[in-house]
């Protein structure tokens, strides 16, 4: 049980940020009739209240969240038909625990850390406050189990098994370069030339500025004698812009350009523009080194699904579950094939 102390860090963190247990007030105890059980699992039952609660809480969230009000009755039909497969995954991580864990100290570790988290000095007060809610400490520890030993489970059965090798790393950092990649940008005056004629009457007016260039004569100069854009009015400078967001001509010719080195007459639709590259810098890709983390966690993220189901099914199929009559709709494939109807 070395490991023991370190799921305990991990499961105190869950704990104080779980707004199943920090952020909802204690609900009164519920009645724990024979008519209430909707599934066994193992020796231990889901309740309809359970499910009911379940289902409240994640509703609440989903409304105080972002989605589009279009989309709340399909969100809300998601969870209503699969909150009672997870509390069955959550009961099925829980005894997982019980076989990994000293459970005793695990459920006295969350017992006073919440008690901590809601300043109440000892068993006592705690008790006092149970009884004015109508629940006793036993709920109040099964709550508490629910709602954090699953991510421990899930960190050290699924989580730290999930291996990944360099290769599979580097096949993620080449797949995703445009990630990783910090975009260059080019910086550039113009002389532009307005000419809307099919033929490109005035191309002889644009070779003249360029050859004016090339004489020695100073481009800036030119852009205030010559150009009939708006950028005129800022000596026509453009940029830093990125090489893509130009016109295919333009674009084609600031990537090229030698720095200094007056173009050609490039045609677009407004006319001829004569350019001088002032600044360029290239796209630069981060070095696999320096995103390899980035890349182990997407090929992590990829995994983790087919391993947590990989998981629950050994838990499941070495398990016993049974669904009342009436609620079996709510067990999706593949868990419906091994569950018994009662």
């Amino acid at each position: 049980m070395k490991k023991a102390n370190l799921y305990l860090v991990i499961l105190i963190l869950v704990l104080l940020t779980s707004g199943a247990v920090q952020g909802q007030a204690l609900q009164p105890a519920k009645e724990e009739l024979v008519e209430d059980i909707v599934a066994w699992v193992n020796d231990d039952v889901v309740l309809l209240s359970d499910v009911q609660a379940q289902e409240q809480m994640m509703i609440q969230t989903l409304m105080q969240g972002k989605t589009p009000a279009e989309k709340v009755p399909e969100e809300v039909e998601k969870i209503k038909a699969e909150t009672l497969l997870t509390l069955i995954f959550n009961r099925l991580m829980v005894q997982d625990a019980e076989r990994m864990f000293n459970i005793e100290a695990l459920k006295d570790d969350l017992l006073q850390r919440f008690m901590k988290s809601r300043d109440i000095p000892n068993l006592t007060e705690l008790d006092k406050m149970l009884t004015q809610v109508g629940m006793e400490r036993d709920e109040l520890v099964e709550r508490l189990m629910d709602s954090a030993v699953p991510e421990v489970v899930i960190q050290q059965q699924v989580s730290d098994k999930l291996a990944v090798t360099e290769a599979e790393a580097l096949e993620v950092y080449k797949e995703h370069s445009d990630d990783y990649t910090t975009q260059g940008h080019v910086v550039f005056r113009e002389i532009v030339i307005l000419d809307s004629s099919p033929g490109g009457a005035r191309l002889q007016d644009a070779e003249d500025v360029v050859r004016r260039v090339r004489e020695g004569a100073d481009f800036v100069t030119l852009v205030k004698t010559y150009s009939e854009a708006p950028s005129k009015a800022i000596e026509g400078k453009i940029g830093p812009v990125s090489p893509s967001d130009l016109v295919e001509s333009i674009a084609a010719a600031v990537r090229v350009l030698p720095v200094g080195q007056v173009s050609e007459p490039l045609r677009t639709k407004q006319g001829w523009h004569v350019i001088v590259v002032e600044e360029r810098v290239e796209d630069t890709v981060a070095p696999f080194e320096e995103v390899r983390e980035r890349c182990e966690n997407m090929v992590r993220a990829k995994k983790y699904k087919p391993a947590f189901e990989a998981y629950m099914k050994q838990v499941w199929d070495s398990s016993t579950i049974e669904v009342r009559k009436g609620y079996e709709d709510r067990i999706q494939e593949p868990w419906s094939e091994s569950v018994t109807i009662r």
